[in-house]
């Protein structure tokens, strides 16, 4: 869904800055270094909504947000960034001003955004977003970063083998039937894969590190990695089916995406457990935390959006 030219944030000045929606495709190429990398072919995308801050001229800032492909009257804030000249003058509350009036005019109630909190600067987003009156709503993930260096040494994990009859391989070497497959079961079965785990959606570049698992010739598992840059991969769906969960099967395949990370180059690697993966969570504790760098709690983040003013 494209966002027109008639929002009236397109051109709204402010101490000699301009804060403003960003229409053009070409002008949006010039703000992908104010957010992740992750999210840099989204910005190109019609359907994302970025509003951008130009000071003298020269570009300075940007908030970047999307509408929920089911429900439209939603929207997710992806990123804010302000150049670091320019901080502490109030242009970050005037993006997220500007983000919200542009999204309530095209019938949009709420947004919504994940704050990853504890880390350089997160307390920066978080008095931010307090002062533009968003609500906390739970804890939704905890985000783990790792070197993969020292998780090509953790002893339980690298040994990991497979039982004949299952098989990984590399994700872009899975033929077309199977990937055909996998999305019809994906739509048609709901208790098969979570949505939030669909290995075809997702920001970003996938990197040749992912890898699927196969059981008796049909697709019954993936880990994914997204390309952040040459060197940092951020994990984006590790799931196996249920039966092979109980096995442990999901080591073995987070193992082989690992050697692959290593053989490229990668030296680290972020990703997020969900909270209600209870199983996942238990293991981290156990398990996994003295091996990483960091786990770090990322907070749901919510606020209502007034409709007054919407454009007919």
């Amino acid at each position: 869904v494209a966002i027109g030219c008639g929002c009236r944030t397109q051109k709204a000045r402010m101490n000699g800055a301009i804060v403003g929606l960003i229409t053009d495709t070409g002008d949006r190429a010039g703000f992908s270094r104010f957010t992740f990398p992750v999210y840099r072919g989204l910005l190109q995308c019609s359907g994302s909504i970025a509003i951008g801050l130009w000071v003298r001229g020269e570009r300075a800032g940007l908030a970047l947000a999307t509408l929920w492909p089911v429900r439209r009257d939603r929207a997710e804030l992806l990123s804010i960034f302000v150049e670091s000249s320019f901080r502490r003058l109030g242009f970050g509350v005037r993006l997220l001003e500007a983000m919200d009036q542009c999204l309530a005019e095209h019938g949009c109630r709420a947004i919504h955004a994940s704050v990853t909190c504890s880390y350089e600067g997160s307390t920066v987003v978080e008095r931010l977003l307090a002062r533009s009156d968003w609500c906390v709503v739970r804890i939704s993930a905890v985000l783990l970063h790792a070197e993969i260096a020292t998780a090509l040494q953790v002893p339980w994990l690298m040994p990991a083998r497979l039982p004949p009859g299952l098989e990984v391989i590399p994700w872009q070497a899975i033929d077309d039937s199977r990937r055909a497959e996998v999305r019809r079961r994906l739509r048609d079965d709901p208790l098969w894969a979570p949505a939030t785990l669909n290995p075809f959606e997702g920001f970003g570049s996938i990197s040749p590190c992912s890898v699927g698992m196969i059981h008796r010739g049909r697709v019954a598992g993936w880990s994914i990695a997204y390309e952040r840059n040459s060197t940092t991969i951020c994990r984006g769906r590790l799931w196996v089916e249920r039966d092979l969960q109980r096995m442990g099967r999901a080591i073995p395949l987070l193992a082989e995406s690992l050697r692959r990370a290593g053989s490229l180059g990668i030296r680290n690697s972020y990703w997020s457990v969900a909270a209600e993966n209870e199983r996942m969570i238990r293991l981290l504790d156990r398990r996994i935390g003295p091996w990483l760098v960091s786990a770090k709690p990322v907070w749901e983040v919510t606020k209502q959006l007034s409709q007054e003013g919407r454009s007919a």
